[in-house]
């Protein structure tokens, strides 16, 4: 990309022409739409820090041996990822943003009753109907990933047993 200043430059410095290489493997973007990526993704790497650092726990290191930090570093990052499969693939809209303790609190910590009556585990859960049925969607999303991954890895079904 070339920049160009729109008007001289009072005290120029010789540099009136600047050029910006971007390099990727993204084939199927244009030069447009690849710079607007490129550009829209300036400065978001510090929200995934601070959110690592803040409420998963990488900020604070469990003890002073570096193969114990970069493991405990690492089971963050993959927590991290993990939340964000999960709010961009199989929660609703509204999710994608959520932070880990708004996750926490109304998806993962929902109070519920279990019961096992004529031999089937059941769970009632005190949500609403709506989020009962956000809840399952996003189950059964889960489950379609998983099956597409176990269906692509051996190219063969999971059992009926395994289905929601």
């Amino acid at each position: 990309m070339r920049f160009t200043a729109r008007q001289g430059e009072l005290f120029s410095d010789g540099e009136g022409v600047r050029y910006l290489a971007v390099v990727s493997n993204r084939r199927e973007l244009s030069a447009k739409a690849l710079a607007r990526w490129h550009w829209g993704k300036a400065g978001t790497i510090e929200h995934t820090h601070r959110v690592m650092k803040d409420e998963l726990g990488a900020g604070v290191l469990p003890c002073q041996q570096f193969g114990a930090n970069a493991a405990w570093f690492r089971c963050n990052v993959i927590t991290y990822n993990l939340l964000t499969l999960l709010r961009r693939r199989a929660l609703p809209e509204r999710y994608w943003n959520a932070r880990p303790k708004r996750l926490r609190f109304e998806i993962f910590a929902i109070p519920g009753r279990l019961a096992r009556p004529q031999g089937q585990l059941t769970v009632t859960v005190s949500a609403g109907d709506e989020r009962y049925m956000e809840l399952a969607k996003a189950r059964e999303r889960l489950w379609l990933m998983r099956h597409a991954l176990a269906d692509e890895k051996t190219r063969r079904p999971l059992p009926a047993r395994n289905r929601p």
